[in-house]
């Protein structure tokens, strides 16, 4: 068998909400090594997953689809914390959203039908639609308190939602695809693998500007808490003020790595417009010295400003600083994670 056998999708939907579908499947294809071929309208030859309006054909696997979904997304709403559903999957209960009540599974001799809407679902957690509706609702560009999202009002934060959903489809297919259920391993034939990275915000957080700033915060308060600021005092004249070195603690930790056989990614800044100047080391000598002697022979990405994921002129020009290193930046992560979903999937 192909390494990626091509799965034949049909999709029945509204032609607004196709392009979401396709990024959800997409996922759970490169999840479980597939590759997805989609076709459109309400019968193709060879079909093995349907999605989309009711319809009396059979397929090998349905998945539930709520017609409403596409008006949801383009209304720009919260799903409703009351209408999330949960359903007990190999002991542990697994949210949906846009689905009835009831079974999971709904299974026939030669058929089986979805009853959760695991796509439209897939979509709102994938793109952090939560969160992208609640940072429009407050401030631009700001991080969205992790008590109003979805995930810590239902108790679900260390659930990996989106990966479950792809075992749903996997099982399903176990039964009725068979031809698609194959091992799935990782590099030297492992079940799993771990991905280890760093995000550089702070070459040197503690300079002497802001060494001094704490002293003075600290001391100003020192009336009001006095136990606290002393503490805060101590601890900072220790531990930060006498012995730390933002260069040791990284040749410590890139030491460490080495000694364990495994190999990270550093993700590193490389714009020089921010606010607080300790995030703008790109330009600073000294640093950009360090940077070379202790990452050179190391993987580096590129820990893109906020506003580089949306603009491709700044993100060519901080790819360049970080090539003007030396490095060869084979990842991308934006800062505070940013990521607008109107811009991907723009109504």
């Amino acid at each position: 068998m192909e390494k990626y056998p091509n799965i034949n999708i049909l999709l029945n939907l509204e032609q607004r909400y196709i392009p979401k579908a396709e990024f959800v499947f997409r996922t759970f294809c490169y999840i479980l090594r597939l590759n997805p071929r989609f076709s459109y309208g309400s019968y193709y030859e060879g079909t093995h997953l349907y999605y989309g309006n009711a319809t009396t054909r059979t397929f090998p696997i349905r998945i539930h689809h709520d017609p409403h979904t596409a008006e949801f997304f383009e209304q720009q709403e919260l799903y409703p914390l009351e209408q999330v559903t949960f359903c007990k999957y190999k002991d542990e209960y697994i949210p949906f959203l846009f689905s009835p009540g009831g079974d999971i599974f709904s299974f026939a001799e030669s058929n089986c039908v979805i009853r959760k809407d695991i796509i439209a679902g897939g979509f709102y957690f994938l793109t952090c639609w939560n969160e992208y509706i609640l940072s429009l609702r407050g401030i631009p560009k700001g991080r969205v308190d992790y008590k109003q999202s979805l995930q810590y009002r239902w108790s679900f934060t260390e659930l990996p939602v989106v990966d479950v959903y792809s075992q749903l489809l996997l099982y399903a297919m176990s039964k009725y695809t068979p031809e698609f259920i194959r091992d799935i391993t990782w590099g030297n034939n492992k079940s799993f693998a771990v991905s280890l990275s760093h995000d550089i915000d702070y070459w040197n957080a503690w300079t002497g500007k802001h060494i001094l700033q704490t002293i003075k915060y600290n001391a100003k308060s020192f009336l009001a808490r006095p136990f606290h600021a002393l503490y805060k005092l101590s601890g900072h004249l220790f531990h930060k003020f006498m012995f730390h070195s933002a260069f040791k603690q990284i040749r410590r930790i890139a030491g460490r790595e080495t000694d364990l056989g495994v190999a990270s990614t550093w993700f590193l800044l490389a714009y020089s417009g921010f606010d607080d100047e300790r995030q703008n080391y790109i330009a600073d000598i000294v640093a950009r010295e360090q940077i070379i002697d202790l990452l050179g022979e190391r993987e580096v990405g590129l820990h893109g400003s906020p506003d580089s994921a949306f603009n491709p002129e700044l993100l060519a020009s901080e790819l360049e600083n970080i090539r003007g290193l030396g490095f060869k930046p084979i990842g991308f992560r934006t800062h505070y994670l940013n990521f607008d979903i109107s811009v991907v999937f723009p109504s």
